[in-house]
């Protein structure tokens, strides 16, 4: 017999419960993914404060495009907002993967060892 933890969100029904499971799964997976990549630009050789400023600008950035959701999502429509900020990740992503300057970087990150 399978016993069930009781917790006390009985009010909330399954598709609240879900939503907050997905929620919670998906800040873990982007604070995971925030550690890696500190830990990934920390060894190109970046500082802790470039390494903060990159996220600290993230986070801006994740900031003002939910508060530009919140005013235009009904005039432009929700699922084209998701499209478009879905491929200003991924271009995001790819600048990262193929620019190597920092704007206030003193290090020439191309020529670090290995």
């Amino acid at each position: 017999m399978v016993r069930r933890i009781k917790l006390p969100l009985g009010w909330i029904n399954r598709d609240g419960k879900l939503i907050i499971v997905s929620r919670g799964l998906c800040s873990l997976a982007q604070s995971s993914v925030a550690i890696i990549l500190a830990l990934y630009l920390n060894k190109l050789g970046f500082s802790l404060v470039q390494i903060g400023a990159f996220l600290s600008a993230g986070v801006a950035g994740s900031a003002c495009l939910a508060f530009i959701v919140s005013l235009i999502a009904e005039k432009v429509g929700r699922r084209r907002l998701l499209v478009i900020f879905t491929l200003l990740s991924g271009a995001a992503g790819l600048a990262l993967v193929f620019i190597n300057d920092f704007l206030l970087s003193t290090t020439d990150v191309s020529r670090l060892p290995g």
